[in-house]
């Protein structure tokens, strides 16, 4: 009769992955709810920022806008720019969550060697060897 196959130690290190997982998931979104990105429109005639879940925090509208005299046209600059910070965040948003969960699975399935995670676009890094965040990139 063969011996039964002890899978403990691999059930353990799958937990520890999985846990790993949650804490930079946790990290990555920490990154982004203090993360601010800015959307524009007409050439940046319209400016809106906005950070973590939709937190927009501050609208610009150039002077020239309001020369035209156009409350339409300054509505659909307005909308643009909406549109555009939501696109740069949500890009932020899949960048940062991406490169967490990618390093956790890489790991799993062979492949990660390093602990470290690099975001660009000002989105600082994540470290995988005692989860604490360097560089918040910023502006």
């Amino acid at each position: 009769m063969s011996d039964p196959i002890d899978y403990s130690s691999d059930m353990a290190g799958l937990l520890g992955h999985l846990e790993h997982l949650q804490k930079q998931v946790a990290d990555a979104q920490n990154i982004l709810q203090s993360e601010e990105v800015e959307g524009s429109a007409g050439g940046g005639v319209v400016r809106v920022r906005v950070a973590g879940e939709l937190d927009f925090s501050a609208v610009h509208i150039d002077q020239s806008v309001f020369a035209q005299g156009d409350k339409s046209v300054l509505e659909d600059l307005i909308l643009a720019a909406l549109r555009d910070a939501s696109a740069k965040l949500a890009k932020a948003r899949e960048q940062v969550l991406g490169s967490a969960v990618g390093e956790v699975m890489g790991a799993l399935f062979g492949g990660a060697d390093d602990n470290e995670i690099e975001f660009g676009g000002g989105f600082g890094t994540l470290s995988g060897g005692d989860g604490e965040e360097t560089g918040n990139g910023g502006e």
